[in-house]
């Protein structure tokens, strides 16, 4: 009887091992393999990593190496070696399915020697390329987003070249300024006059009123300075266009409630910080002080504006899109129509050829002061916008530009433009 019972033991504890170890096998695999702490995973065979018109960005060479061929251009992948490991990017993020291959709905595979799926991204090589001269040996980043949050471009300088991170690891790991560091993500600045996009938003349901501007106004004991005096500022729009600090401080102050210039604020950006009364405040409302933003999320703002208020996802793959409703479709447009004026008659006139060729293009220059090591001070210049072949936005952009002398519409509008030159010339939209 008991030799029984043992022997049906046996066969109950089989029955039930034996098909829980297949699922864990099946599912849980290749997450095992794709962690990057694994030392394993640099070892396997990846899928390519291709842009959004099949175009490789990264691969898998014949002996085993991977290579990457826009080289620091498209950083963005990151890197897999077999000193350095796997790090940054899609590299990391994707690195399972970039292992396996998918067989159906369900299941993944991966096979000794043979690399997984390739990844086609939403990336464009071309954009990459041209983002990467345009700051060249600059600091800063740039992001290029189609309006429903496709990644078309995401770049940070200074970079690294992904084919040479075995042979750089030590001096990369050890760099006080690491150029492993993603600024375009992970970097938060503040984002001097880009801001009054969320203090014009907080004024569009008010009256409408003019100002004299004589080149600066007090608050308390601070006087916050104009870049000059601008006189008689007619309104909202021209505020706006002209980026008039003593406007939007006298109007912020007077007009818009604290908290909901925060509940504003903190749906665009983490890096809001919490003490925001007194001059802190007016430093808020034209983009200093207890306000920082990062590239990623002021291109999501340009994005939301131009979509009629619709909020995208920054995402890398096309079944990631997602969008929510945050703003007033009216609204929306209202903003989008202070942007345009900024080409018009503001701070971004030296981008009018494009409108005179009948491509939309909207924009809001900002430039904010910032202290560096050994208490020297310097600029960081923003220009944030969107921009369409015809009548309608097709794309939101954010350029940053750090450690600079130069005011934003001197230094970012030449660098944008060669930018928006390789997506304009393009014979269709990017992705369609």
């Amino acid at each position: 009887m008991r030799s029984r019972l043992w022997v049906f033991g046996i066969f109950i504890f089989w029955a039930v091992v034996t098909p829980v170890a297949l699922l864990i096998f099946a599912f849980c695999r290749e997450p095992i393999l794709g962690d990057p702490h694994n030392p394993a995973a640099r070892l396997l065979p990846r899928g390519s990593i291709l842009d959004r018109n099949s175009v490789v960005l990264a691969m898998t060479a014949p002996d085993g190496s991977r290579r990457y061929p826009l080289g620091a251009a498209g950083s963005i992948t990151g890197y897999v070696d077999r000193l350095a490991g796997i790090g940054g990017g899609l590299e990391r993020n994707y690195g399972d399915s970039l292992i396996a291959k998918r067989t159906n709905r369900f299941w993944y595979f991966s096979r000794a020697g043979e690399p997984g799926d390739s990844l086609r991204t939403t990336l464009d090589a071309r954009l990459l390329s041209a983002c990467d001269e345009a700051l060249g040996e600059r600091k800063g980043a740039v992001v290029v987003m189609k309006l429903n949050g496709e990644l078309l471009s995401v770049v940070s300088h200074p970079s690294f070249d992904p084919n040479k991170v075995g042979k750089e690891w030590q001096s990369l790991k050890n760099a006080k300024d690491s150029r492993l560091f993603n600024k375009a993500v992970q970097g938060f600045y503040p984002p001097g006059s880009v801001w009054k996009i969320i203090s014009s938003i907080e004024l569009l349901d008010r009256e409408d009123r003019s100002f004299m501007c004589q080149g600066g106004i007090k608050i308390g004991d601070k006087l916050f300075r104009c870049p000059h005096p601008h006189g008689r500022v007619l309104g909202l729009a021209d505020a706006f266009a002209r980026s008039c600090n003593s406007y939007f401080i006298s109007r912020g102050m007077r007009e818009i409630k604290n908290r909901d210039f925060v509940a504003a604020s903190k749906g665009f950006t983490t890096g809001m910080h919490e003490d925001r009364t007194g001059t802190n405040y007016a430093l808020a409302l034209i983009g200093q002080g207890p306000v920082l933003l990062s590239p990623m999320e002021a291109a999501v703002l340009a994005a939301t504006i131009a979509s009629g208020g619709k909020k995208p996802q920054p995402v890398y793959l096309k079944k990631e899109v997602t969008l929510n409703e945050v703003m007033p479709v009216e609204k929306a447009r209202r903003i989008q129509s202070l942007m345009t004026g900024v080409v018009l008659r503001g701070t971004g006139r030296g981008m009018m050829s494009l409108v005179r060729q009948g491509r939309v293009l909207g924009l809001k220059t900002g430039t904010a002061e910032a202290e560096i090591s050994g208490g020297r001070k310097t600029n960081i210049a923003w220009v944030v916008g969107f921009a369409g072949k015809k009548a309608v936005p097709e794309i939101a952009f954010a350029l940053l530009v750090e450690d600079t002398d130069l005011y934003a519409a001197e230094v970012c509008l030449p660098l944008l433009r060669g930018i928006l030159d390789t997506y304009l010339s393009s014979g269709k939209v990017a992705g369609a």
